[in-house]
């Protein structure tokens, strides 16, 4: 547990508050001394109090949390127009200032011709960000195993499609979900493919996705045999789920493994 201690000037009506705003952050506690300064006004318990609340999100959230970008240009669940491009940018930006440096994205994202069209954003949006801030940036994309992309060259040309929509800062190459139940060759073949580009001279890590504990430890076994290894793995996780223990599993191999 983190716990975070706040300044013992701090009346406890305000401590009040903080606690109805934080539980949303997990794990985390606050305390606060009962010690009051009697003679602060409203302004300068304001000024401290704004000042607490940013510094202690820019620390844990910058850490612990990711910009997810499905909705851009998906039309079919989350209604995007090109129109609102200038929002997301403002968005995006708006993350970054926060201390987000963790950006996840996917070549399926986007619907109909507007396939890839958040990698496409995502790339302007990086064009216009000055060079420290961009070297700072995480950029982490998910390879589609779609059915007909199949064999050891099939994420060859995706791939090169994504590195460029991207302008070329491409980090984290994740295989979007496991071909387990319908061909459970398939994943194989295409990590089999990332490899291939690592050793031609593309710079990537390799990572998975939407992915089971026991499918996890034979793909680790597979990439240490050829000298890689999972860098990372992103499962879907939520606090209203009544049965997190296949996730919690998949977070315990990874916890062993040093993903």
């Amino acid at each position: 547990m983190q716990v975070f201690a706040t300044p013992p000037f701090w009346p406890q009506t305000v401590m009040n508050n903080v606690f109805n705003i934080f539980p949303t952050l997990g794990n985390i506690s606050l305390m606060s001394s009962e010690k009051q300064i009697k003679n602060i006004n409203n302004q300068n318990l304001k000024y401290f109090f704004g000042k607490f609340i940013n510094v202690v999100v820019r620390i844990v959230l910058k850490k612990k949390i990711g910009l997810g970008t499905w909705s851009w240009g998906n039309k079919l669940f989350w209604n995007y127009k090109v129109s609102s491009d200038e929002e997301l940018y403002e968005t995006f930006v708006e993350a970054l200032h926060q201390g987000f440096s963790f950006i996840d994205t996917a070549d399926s994202y986007g619907t109909g011709r507007l396939s890839g069209r958040s990698e496409k954003l995502i790339g302007q949006f990086l064009q216009r960000e000055i060079m420290d801030r961009k070297n700072n940036i995480k950029i982490a994309t998910k390879l589609a195993p779609f059915p007909w992309r199949i064999g050891r060259q099939a994420f060859s040309i995706p791939y090169k499609k994504s590195l460029k929509r991207l302008n070329n800062q491409l980090d984290i190459v994740q295989l979007h979900w496991s071909t387990e139940k319908y061909n459970p060759w398939q994943d194989f073949q295409l990590l089999n493919n990332l490899c291939d580009l690592i050793d031609e001279g593309f710079e990537f890590q390799i990572g998975l996705s939407n992915i089971g504990p026991k499918r996890l430890l034979k793909i680790i076994h597979f990439l240490k045999d050829k000298n890689k290894r999972v860098s990372s793995v992103q499962v879907q996780f939520s606090l209203l789920s009544p049965n997190n223990e296949k996730q919690k599993y998949v977070k315990k191999i990874c916890d062993q493994n040093k993903i």
